[in-house]
């Protein structure tokens, strides 16, 4: 019998992946045609990804509900799994809901895999960096004596979201003077003075990908 193989990534691979975005995700990658699973939140949205790419076949299941997987991955299959990111009481759910299939860790295969960058995906990296030029360049514009750190924060990341940044990928962090030396310091209400250092960290995604 033809094994199949089964990869159950982290979200953020599911989505490089399936390129479909989400919360949450449990994604299957199984010869010939490609399901992948969400639970009934994301089901209008799955549809109409689907139905704009033939290739993948959406599947709704609870969360973290392994017993789904049986009709697509038969007795004997080979189960290739993040050993990175599951959980152990996860992964106990898995193997009880799969048994009789062989288990294969894949650790950073996957990710390594992704590292090699398509034509489109670094299009949107050009396009992220693009947004994230602009934006500074408007904020050094903005950021005049008086302003405050937390000022200069929302309108670094506003600036962002017009360009079409979806959201920062963490806490903007802007910091002034001697503050400049915190390590993930927070935005204040310090104000800008005149010849003081300035600190501007932002990470721009857009789409699927970050961009400091």
């Amino acid at each position: 019998m033809q094994p199949y193989y089964l990869i159950l990534p982290t979200r953020l691979e599911c989505e490089y992946i399936v390129r479909f975005h989400s919360s949450e995700c449990l994604c299957a990658h199984l010869p010939p045609k490609k399901p992948f699973f969400y639970d009934f939140r994301y089901k209008e949205a799955a549809r109409a990804f689907t139905r704009a790419h033939s290739e993948w076949r959406f599947v709704e299941a609870k969360e973290n509900d392994f017993s789904i997987l049986k009709e697509f991955c038969p007795a004997g299959s080979i189960v290739g799994f993040q050993s990175t990111d599951l959980s152990v009481d996860r992964f106990d759910r898995l193997s009880r809901s799969l048994k009789k299939r062989r288990f294969i860790k894949l650790a950073d295969s996957l990710t390594n895999v992704l590292a090699s960058k398509q034509e489109f995906e670094i299009d949107l990296m050009h396009r992220a960096a693009l947004i994230g030029d602009d934006a500074f360049a408007r904020t050094l514009d903005f950021s005049s004596p008086g302003k405050t750190e937390k000022e200069v924060a929302y309108f670094l990341e506003q600036e962002c979201r017009n360009g079409g940044s979806e959201k920062p990928s963490f806490d903007t962090i802007v910091l002034f003077g001697d503050r400049c030396a915190l390590p993930h310091g927070k935005p204040s209400d310090r104000t800008l003075k005149k010849g003081s250092g300035c600190l501007l960290i932002s990470v721009v995604p857009w789409v699927d990908f970050r961009r400091t």
